[in-house]
This record gives C-alpha cells, structure tokens and sequence, in this order.
C-alpha cells in the first residue's frame, strides 16, 4: 500500500467532501467503490459485504465517531 498516497487522498476529501449533501456523498462512495471493483476485477457484491464487516468491526471495537460531532 502507498501510504502516501492513502494520506494525500484523505487530505483531498477532508478538504472538499465534507460539504456534500448525504446524496451526493453516497453517489460518489458506491461509483467508486463500483468503478475500483470493475477496474480490478473484484467481485462487487463480495467488496460491499467486505467494507460492512470492517465497518461493524471497527463499530464494535471503537464505537461512533464521537470526534465528528
């Protein structure tokens, strides 16, 4: 993994997507994570059920993101 690149691109979307409305925020997660699983070759459903379990997990074990309020 490029960490440098993971990091340039959370800075991006701190910077700009905080200020979408909820629609236009999930029309820009399900394109992406659609066009990455087509362009990779990923199954897609099985990439969607991936992220739910790691969000649950992450859920359980740190709890809501009490920082963002």
């Amino acid at each position: 993994m490029d960490f440098a690149k993971v990091m340039e691109i959370s800075e991006y979307l701190q910077n700009n997507a905080y200020g979408l409305n909820l629609i236009e925020f999930l029309s820009l997660i399900g394109t992406t994570v659609d066009e990455y699983c087509a362009k990779n070759g990923l199954d897609v459903n099985d990439t969607w059920e991936t992220l739910n379990t790691v969000r649950q997990q992450v859920f359980d074990d740190i709890g809501g993101a009490d920082y963002m309020k």
